[in-house]
């Protein structure tokens, strides 16, 4: 991953954080069109970034949806 990938990640986390309500999909929404302008970017460039970052959610939760192994 490069590091604009991750500074861009890591910018596109703290926006939604620090929006104070519920994250929903306008605030992403929003996000993205905040990390684009601060780095220079249009926000088609951000969307594989986050789409990445959905990705790596999903499969931290499908981790944590299976089901525990019997001790047996």
């Amino acid at each position: 991953m490069s590091d604009l990938h991750l500074e861009i990640q890591e910018a596109i986390d703290r926006s939604l954080r620090n929006n104070g309500t519920p994250v929903d999909w306008v605030d992403a929404g929003f996000a993205i069109w905040e990390v684009a302008a601060i780095h220079d970017l249009e926000p088609d460039q951000i969307l594989p970034v986050v789409h990445d970052m959905i990705e790596e959610g999903y499969r931290q939760a499908s981790f944590l949806m299976q089901p525990a192994e019997d001790p047996e």
